[in-house]
């Protein structure tokens, strides 16, 4: 769930090049950390589950870009 060594989380909290695969076409995203069910789950489910499965080192700052998109909506 991690790049460059370590230094860089592979989930992210935005997009910001183009995608693959659209939200309703993932049912599992599966790391080092575990693996998050996404089919059939809200926004918010999602992005809790996305978190929990990232490196524990990234997790906080995870959490608090996604508090940040939800201040936004």
């Amino acid at each position: 769930s991690t790049a460059k060594g370590g230094s860089l989380s592979k989930i992210k909290a935005l997009l910001s090049g183009p995608m693959t695969a659209l939200r309703a076409d993932v049912d599992y995203v599966v790391t080092e950390q575990g693996v998050a069910r996404l089919s059939n789950q809200s926004l918010e489910r999602r992005a809790e589950a996305l978190i929990r499965i990232a490196h524990p080192n990234f997790r906080a700052e995870l959490t608090a870009q996604w508090q940040e998109l939800l201040r936004r909506c």
